[in-house]
């Protein structure tokens, strides 16, 4: 997604960018969508040198090293933690809203409340349309419940 500068407000073009990831994936072992998430995030460090970026997760992800740019939004609510994907759809949105210009849901869901930005959504396939009984349970639900939500939602895909 390119921006073009008559597009940012002031208080955009004096300092760098601030992007927020869905960073729930990510931790020592990383597999699968979680170590495309992480391959990405070192792209991301090396492509965008003067970017800030934020990884709200729901509980401390256990990374071994974070960039120096890199910062780490665990969600310390007293309300008690939802399951893993309502969290994002239900809780990311409102951690999230420290002025971010742009947040990347990178497992296929976008925070569907609270979230005022840009978004960029990665899909990985439509496994619940072809091939359902593959999936867990909660995380089949969930993606029948919100990806479609999330795909209106995104700005990019």
């Amino acid at each position: 997604m390119s921006v073009g500068v008559s597009e940012l407000r002031d208080d955009q073009v004096h300092r760098p960018a601030r992007i927020g990831i869905d960073g729930r994936r990510l931790g020592l072992r990383l597999k699968g969508i979680g170590r495309y998430i992480g391959e990405l995030c070192k792209g991301l460090d090396q492509g965008l040198p003067a970017a800030e970026f934020f990884l709200y997760t729901p509980t401390p992800p256990g990374l071994a090293a974070i960039f120096d740019r890199w910062s780490i939004r665990v969600d310390d609510s007293r309300q008690g933690r939802p399951p893993n994907n309502l969290w994002l759809v239900a809780r990311a949105g409102q951690l999230s809203r420290r002025d971010l210009d742009v947040f990347w849901g990178g497992t296929g869901l976008l925070p569907l409340v609270g979230l005022n930005t840009r978004t960029v959504l990665t899909v990985h396939d439509v496994i619940h349309k072809v091939a359902p009984g593959t999936m867990d349970f909660r995380a089949l639900w969930a993606t029948r419940l919100f990806f479609a939500s999330s795909l209106a939602k995104a700005d990019a895909i």
